[in-house]
């Protein structure tokens, strides 16, 4: 009997470790696909808006030659903090060079830029753009003039 339990526990225990290794080594269980500038995964934007973020960011690919991509997700499931999230999501796409992921039921967002425009947008100016044009307006429910304002900035801060 005390056989039977235990092979019945390292069954248990091994189906469980199995399922973890799966979610990690198969990032599409993780992360969106993203097939366009704006990915509104967690609806927080109507259709117009989603054509006016995206109008700013073709122009803005145009004329510097840097892509910028807009994720919105409902989780960021199984990660527990945005940034890790962002830069793996970064990792993965090669859409953009500057991945923008707001998680609203997370109350959290990130821009990720990649190595090649750091000297043109730092982290500094990352942050100031999030803290002073973005924030803002999410505090008041106001996504897409947030996200409408950070684009702008980061246009400005581009040029």
């Amino acid at each position: 009997m005390k056989k039977i339990l235990i092979l019945i526990a390292l069954l248990f225990f091994g189906f469980g470790f199995s399922q973890n290794n799966t979610i990690e080594n198969n990032p599409t269980f993780v992360f969106p696909e993203i097939h366009d500038f704006v990915n509104d995964y967690d609806d927080i934007l109507s259709l117009s808006q989603e054509v006016i973020l995206k109008a700013y960011a073709k122009e803005i690919e145009k004329q510097n030659n840097i892509g910028i991509v807009i994720v919105t997700v409902p989780s960021i499931s199984p990660y527990t903090d945005i940034y890790d999230y962002s830069l793996d999501l970064a990792k993965q796409t090669t859409f953009g060079c500057i991945v923008i992921v707001v998680c609203k039921n997370m109350r959290a967002l990130q821009i990720q830029n990649c190595d090649a425009i750091v000297s043109k947008l730092t982290d500094e100016e990352t942050k100031s753009i999030i803290d002073h044009h973005v924030i803002p307006e999410f505090k008041k429910g106001n996504y897409f003039i947030g996200l409408e304002n950070g684009i702008r900035e980061i246009k400005k801060e581009l040029q």
